[in-house]
């Protein structure tokens, strides 16, 4: 398996556009947050937030959410995206 530097993952082109929603169908997104904590090394629940805001998605599958957990300050980072998503 072809391991990625991290300067090639960072200089990827960000989605700037979605694809058009088909009628009947539905729009799933998977998502590894790695704790909500970025590049930046910064640990930012809302930035997930607005990245899952933004693709729009029916469905979504979340891995790698901390809840309560002493390296990401004891948030249910479930419940936070969830709530802020509703």
């Amino acid at each position: 398996m072809r391991r990625w530097p991290v300067t090639e993952l960072t200089l990827r082109p960000a989605l700037t556009e979605l694809p058009p929603r088909v009628p009947g169908t539905i729009r799933v997104v998977t998502y590894n947050v790695h704790s909500c904590i970025g590049t930046d090394r910064r640990v930012d629940v809302e930035r997930i937030v607005e990245v899952l805001r933004a693709l729009d998605p029916d469905v979504i599958g979340l891995q790698e959410v901390d809840v309560r957990r002493e390296r990401t300050g004891f948030v249910d980072q479930l419940t936070a995206i969830a709530t802020a998503l509703t």
